[in-house]
């Protein structure tokens, strides 16, 4: 029968006494409950003994079912087992982070063989590092909210860190809300809301610098040009007779180029287009230019203008100034010729015409390290105007430059090619060498290093092969001994005095021709012509790695897995409940009757507001119970 005041049915006595007479097997915790019911179980007295009307025949249960204990699962859900294996694949990710990060760390991007990007490769592995802290600090946010407290908290508590553990707008709100209380719910908002920034930090972890790296194979391929000799009598493609008298084409060349500002300059060896030589010497040609024109005696004699044949000028019949003469302070003198007058356009006075320019060679004597030295005289305004009123007036002075060509030591420094524009060599001093000895063979001349020459300590000396010297400084003279006739022809056959009078800077003129000169000499092979080697680089990408951001994603961690422990400690004695709604599902909420959340209408933000003024305390673990005090 049935128990109102116990909710069971009432056994009877005979069923008392029946049951009585059966062994009992309790399967499980829950059998214990006597609600569940019992299998009778043979024994040696019942297994002879007819069944009971209305009862079931008893089993026989084996000896090891008997004594078994029962088996439990392994509990997925109420543990922290999958956090506890999100923390393992973190750490594993930031092992392999680190590992990939040493991998690339200095490799040339543009030979990097794979299909993902090193960017790629980092940031897919803090990606799935972030996962599995994220399933960490949503764990431990929703499991922090069933943890029992006799404190009084508001009920809205609950939706907001519901809330918090699927997202950062959630956790936003928690640090508003809890006005960033130092606790575990503040450092899981905080870890929640920093994630939305770990992907955009994971991309600083690697940058692509250009850099220049030595080539390993540079040696001997890339060098510059020197030379302590210079021969070019094999060079003038002429039997020896002529070839005395000749100068090399590649010179001749060179003269010109220099003169006229054409000269590209002697490339050094670079297979890289980037390289870089020590310092060195070679034999070159200096140039040297002043400017006398104040410093020099002007002296003009007076003389007749016969040149000028007309009879309406017999009123000229007096002397003009016109034989002048400039001596320089190194007693070099210069006489610019004149041209034929006329008469001007009104005919009262006469016009004369001064040669525009003039140059003279001034050095006299070979075997000396002096090549060729000269004086020039340029008239910015050759025309001469004389009438009746002006006939002692002294002409205005020419510009007067003198120039010298010499052998000399050339030393290079900072020595570096570049395809992209720094193509050239330039010589950052000059020595020019003492005058030269003939050896008793008379084939070269000799010119011992000058003092403080790198080469000083080598021993090591200077050779002009005699015939060479002697063409050179022969051509030179020829060339600087030159005059600009008024019909533009000059007595040089390449019209040097032509290319010298157009110049705007004469120094800077003569200074390229000795420039291009010394390239033509570097360039010969010889005996005694060395290569300078050099070094090649190699401008590339490489991925470097910026060990200090790596520090982010390992704090994230650190603070993922403590407040994990953290959790997980506080949370001992209760229910791992974590996302579960089944505890709302099964529990219930005391409030006053003011406060009654069912007598509301269906306005959720009425609710939300209500939860937000409802002050409660947990009163039962499970099934859980609400009260609000």
């Amino acid at each position: 029968m049935f128990d109102y005041t116990q909710g069971k049915t009432a056994e009877t006595a005979e069923d008392l006494t029946a049951k009585s007479n059966y062994p009992q097997i309790l399967l499980g915790k829950e059998a214990t409950s006597a609600s569940i019911p019992l299998l009778p179980i043979c024994d040696d007295q019942t297994s002879a003994r007819e069944p009971i009307p209305g009862q079931e025949r008893c089993t026989t249960v084996p000896e090891n079912i008997m004594h078994q204990k029962p088996t439990r699962k392994l509990a997925w859900v109420g543990s922290w087992t999958w956090e506890i294996a999100g923390a393992g694949l973190s750490l594993i990710c930031l092992v392999l982070l680190v590992v990939f990060l040493k991998y690339a760390d200095g490799a040339e991007y543009d030979t990097w063989q794979y299909r993902l990007s090193p960017n790629t490769v980092a940031s897919a592995i803090v990606t799935v590092a972030k996962a599995s802290l994220l399933l960490m600090v949503s764990s431990s946010l929703s499991q922090l909210k069933w943890n029992p407290s006799n404190e009084k908290t508001r009920l809205y508590h609950f939706q907001v860190l519901d809330q918090a553990s699927r997202g950062p707008w959630g956790s936003l709100e928690v640090l508003w809300r809890w006005k960033l209380k130092p606790g575990l719910i503040t450092a899981g908002a905080f870890l929640t809301v920093f994630s939305v920034a770990i992907d955009p930090l994971a991309q600083q972890l690697l940058s692509y610098p250009i850099i220049r790296r030595k080539t390993p194979s540079s040696d001997g391929l890339a060098y510059a040009q020197s030379t302590h000799s210079y021969s070019a009598q094999d060079l003038t493609g002429l039997t020896p007779i002529f070839a005395q008298y000749e100068m090399e084409p590649d010179m001749v060349e060179a003269i010109v180029s220099g003169l006229g500002g054409k000269s590209t300059g002697l490339e050094p060896v670079c297979p890289t287009g980037d390289c870089e030589y020590p310092v060195f010497v070679s034999l070159g040609i200096c140039s040297s230019c002043e400017d006398v024109t104040a410093k020099s005696t002007q002296i003009c004699d007076m003389t007749t203008i016969e040149a000028v044949e007309h009879d309406d000028l017999n009123f000229f019949n007096k002397s003009l100034p016109l034989n002048c003469s400039y001596t320089t302070p190194n007693n070099n003198t210069i006489e610019p010729r004149l041209f034929t007058g006329q008469l001007s356009e009104s005919r009262q006075g006469a016009v004369l015409y001064r040669q525009p320019w003039t140059s003279i060679v001034t050095s006299s004597s070979l075997l000396k390290s002096r090549i060729v030295s000269f004086l020039s005289a340029k008239y910015e305004q050759p025309v001469l105007f004389y009438t009746t009123q002006n006939t002692t007036t002294w002409e205005q002075r020419p510009v007067l430059t003198e120039c010298s060509l010499s052998w000399c030591e050339k030393q290079y420094s900072n020595n570096y090619y570049s395809s992209n524009g720094h193509r050239t060599l330039v010589a950052t001093r000059s020595q020019v060498l003492s005058d030269p000895t003939l050896p008793l063979d008379g084939y070269f001349w000799i010119f011992s290093s000058p003092n403080g020459s790198i080469l000083s300590s080598q021993a090591s000396n200077y050779t002009v092969d005699s015939l060479t010297g002697q063409v050179t400084s022969n051509k030179l003279e020829y060339l600087f001994n030159s005059i600009l006739e008024t019909v533009g022809q000059s007595t040089s056959p390449i019209n040097t005095a032509l290319i010298l009078y157009n110049s705007k800077n004469l120094t800077e003129t003569i200074a390229q021709m000795a420039s291009s000169m010394t390239d033509a000499i570097r360039s010969k092979p010889g005996a005694k012509n060395s290569n300078v080697d050099g070094d090649a680089y190699k401008s590339s990408t490489i991925v470097h790695v910026r060990w200090g951001w790596i520090a982010l994603p390992i704090a994230y961690v650190i603070m993922a897995i403590l407040i994990l422990l953290a959790t997980a400690m506080s949370s001992r004695k209760s229910i791992i409940w974590k996302a579960s709604m089944l505890p709302f599902l099964l529990g219930h909420i005391q409030t006053r009757p003011e406060h009654d959340l069912t007598g509301l209408p269906l306005d959720v933000d009425q609710i939300v507001d209500m939860t937000r003024s409802i002050e409660i305390v947990t009163a039962r673990d499970h099934p859980l119970l609400l009260v609000e005090e």
